[in-house]
């Protein structure tokens, strides 16, 4: 399953967990996988039905950890058919060996430009798509963000955007080019750019709005088509299926058509916009050279700049966590020992008060015998 952030894949991963002919593994590229396995990092509130991401995990949690790496989810986001990249398939081989009473089904967010590679090396496989309105997907993106960071694009915005353009810029400079004025104009060149491989490469694609929210019954029997499984499951799944409210932005239309008008523009003048996933990077090159020769020249220093600034944007984002976890601490402690001297005094009084009573009784034996 191979889908961008924020686009319903979770709920495509849950409706496939509810199969018993399947083992659904969530986000195996994850670059903090380990961390969150180990610290069960608790579902999103917006992923309703979810108990749990990690459950898949438990059996394999030894040896995984010695086969993941970080690097699968931040480093060699591209990857042609030609290339090789023996970690990464030795590691999604894992997931096969480790599963043959099931069928392993990986829920990919890091996978849209390896896709050629992953056709290539797992030639068994089938790719499942999904994907989501550029607009609606980039709304839930930033909704958590102070509104004025909503539209620079310069700031590491939630879901890895200039991360991710960063490290794509290698392969499309225009992602940290001078031509990079707001966000969406970013997020929504990744956006066609996932699109347009995924198109050339996935056996099913999926539309997260008109098969999962305006239809979910022909999402669903899409879904257990493609999985060769009965429809008498239809009616479970499309019960676990809940309405996202659309994320309303009035005064952003001409902003969103004038992004998506010269990002297609852009695409196709540099030959990515048809033929994206169905050649190679280099034969689309080669075939415009002319265009790509005359891409901003600064786009590597560029880049550079990005990296250290958003190094030390997370160094700080660091320190600050680390300055509060420490000041948390230094209240739990003095609250502590409080509760410590509390107890003890509690406890003080207590004997106090048994000493006193043991002497009362004492003195009230001795008064009769003594006949007072």
């Amino acid at each position: 399953m191979t889908s961008r952030f924020r686009s319903g894949s979770t709920l495509l991963w849950h409706l496939m967990r509810q199969l018993d002919a399947y083992v659904c593994f969530y986000e195996p590229c994850h670059d903090n996988l380990i961390e969150h396995i180990s610290g069960d990092t608790p579902p999103q509130e917006s992923h309703r039905g979810v108990r749990s991401y990690w459950d898949e995990y438990s059996p394999l949690f030894e040896k995984l950890k010695n086969l993941h790496k970080p690097e699968f989810g931040v480093g060699r986001l591209f990857l042609e058919k030609d290339e090789e990249y023996p970690a990464l398939e030795q590691y999604i081989r894992f997931f096969i060996e480790e599963n043959k009473e099931k069928t392993g089904a990986l829920h990919f967010n890091r996978m849209d430009f390896r896709l050629p590679w992953l056709r290539t090396k797992f030639p068994n496989a089938r790719i499942l798509h999904l994907f989501r309105n550029p607009r609606q997907q980039w709304l839930s993106m930033v909704r958590s963000l102070p509104r004025e960071c909503w539209d620079q694009p310069d700031l590491n915005t939630n879901y890895e955007l200039l991360t991710w353009s960063i490290s794509l810029s290698h392969q499309f400079p225009f992602l940290v080019g001078k031509n990079i004025q707001h966000s969406y104009e970013r997020h929504y060149l990744i956006w066609r750019l996932s699109y347009l491989m995924a198109q050339a490469n996935s056996d099913l694609s999926l539309n997260y709005d008109d098969d999962f929210q305006k239809n979910p019954a022909q999402g669903v029997k899409k879904l257990l088509s493609f999985l060769h499984v009965s429809d008498s499951r239809a009616g479970e799944l499309e019960s676990q299926i809940v309405s996202t409210p659309r994320h309303l932005e009035s005064g952003r239309e001409k902003l969103f058509q004038d992004a998506e008008t010269a990002g297609n523009d852009l695409l196709k003048k540099l030959g990515l916009d048809p033929d994206l996933g169905r050649k190679t990077l280099g034969q689309i090159v080669s075939e415009h050279k002319a265009e790509w020769q005359n891409l901003d020249k600064g786009t590597q220093k560029r880049a550079i700049e990005l990296s250290l600034n958003l190094f030390s944007e997370m160094r700080s984002s660091v320190l600050e966590l680390v300055a509060q976890l420490r000041s948390a601490g230094t209240r739990i402690q003095h609250e502590t020992e409080r509760r410590i001297a509390a107890e003890a005094q509690a406890q003080g009084i207590k004997e106090h008060a048994g000493s006193h009573s043991k002497k009362g009784d004492a003195f009230r034996k001795l008064r009769k015998m003594l006949g007072f």
